[in-house]
């Protein structure tokens, strides 16, 4: 649920990290009086930051989950045969979504060498724990049953799950584009 409240509002993590500290710096029994009044500042200066934050306009991202959408039922659908995600110019990051042979839906996170992969899931993906990697393809592939319901939510989350946090271990920047595959 964090990734997908990350990708209605960029802020999200901030918001909450402050929140924390907050929490943390105010609501303790310091053992000695002079802590409370050395942490005052800090707690009012992550105040000001949170109500700064939560006064911003709220991102909206409707058009683009609204795409990943469409590309998913389209998928399930038998409309498309699959789409990719990618970044703009570098191409480090590349997902590919297609259906295989019996029907399930197969996502594959280009990654390279087997060790890389491993780094990059202990690090950045472990809490996607459908991901294995590919020694064929060299990538982290999933696979999602979609039953008669056509529920795509496990795949949209997982989907949005690697693509943030990927974001930082590629630094794809705000810009991915998808291209569907007719």
């Amino acid at each position: 649920m964090d990734c997908l409240l990350t990708l209605k509002n960029p802020e999200y993590p901030k918001i909450k990290n402050l929140e924390k500290e907050i929490d943390f710096y105010s609501e303790r029994d310091w053992p000695h009086p002079k802590m409370a009044e050395y942490y005052a500042p800090k707690v009012e200066a992550f105040r000001k930051e949170l109500e700064k934050l939560k006064s911003k306009k709220e991102f909206i991202c409707s058009d683009e989950t609204q795409i990943l959408d469409d590309a998913l039922f389209s998928l399930v659908n038998d409309e498309i045969e699959g789409f990719s995600i990618f970044d703009e110019i570098e191409m480090h990051f590349k997902m590919d979504i297609s259906k295989n042979e019996v029907g399930e839906i197969r996502l594959d996170l280009k990654v390279g060498e087997r060790a890389s992969a491993e780094q990059l899931k202990k690090h950045r993906l472990s809490d996607v724990p459908k991901l294995i990697y590919d020694e064929s393809s060299k990538s982290l592939i999933a696979l999602f049953k979609v039953d008669r319901f056509k529920n795509v939510l496990p795949i949209k989350q997982t989907i949005s799950k690697i693509v943030i946090a990927t974001n930082g271990y590629w630094g794809i920047g705000n810009t991915i584009f998808l291209k569907l595959h007719p």
